[in-house]
């Protein structure tokens, strides 16, 4: 008797965004989240826990480690904070690719220091139609590339 394989349940490799993809990185297809809005580079009402990380000393290296891990997270969300709060240069299509690559704009110019961006466009995959569907794709293609150059 062939017994069946256990059923298992891939994780994202961080839990923020709203849509998920699939790396291009990778044979283990790894999804991961899509952050493509700027509300996804803030914290979350109430998740703020520095007035406990400020008030209680560590005593040992690896809780200062982790002291110190956190308080460099929230200045991160600070900045993130910050840049959410500043006006768009340009006005970027609504759709996913313009969103991420608006993101990406914003990262760039506040000096983030990434050396990678990733941005996705999907739908590309198509079986039938495809005249039609490839033709709106390049149009919203084009519309976000042309407000991203105009940064």
């Amino acid at each position: 008797m062939k017994r069946p394989k256990p059923r298992t349940k891939r994780r994202p490799a961080c839990l923020s965004g709203r849509e998920r993809h699939r790396s291009p990185f990778g044979a283990g297809g790894l999804w991961f989240p899509a952050l493509d809005r700027w509300e996804d580079l803030t914290l979350r009402p109430g998740a703020d826990s520095r007035e406990v990380l400020a008030a209680t000393e560590p005593k040992d290296d690896l809780l200062a480690f982790s002291h110190r891990t956190m308080l460099d997270a929230y200045a991160s969300a600070d900045r993130y904070a910050d840049l959410a709060r500043r006006p768009r240069a340009a006005t970027y299509p609504d759709i996913v690719l313009g969103r991420q690559l608006e993101l990406v704009a914003g990262l760039i110019k506040v000096g983030f220091g990434s050396r990678v961006y990733y941005a996705i466009q999907p739908g590309y995959d198509t079986h039938k139609g495809q005249l039609p569907r490839h033709g709106d794709l390049l149009s919203e293609l084009s519309a976000s590339v042309a407000a991203f150059q105009a940064i």
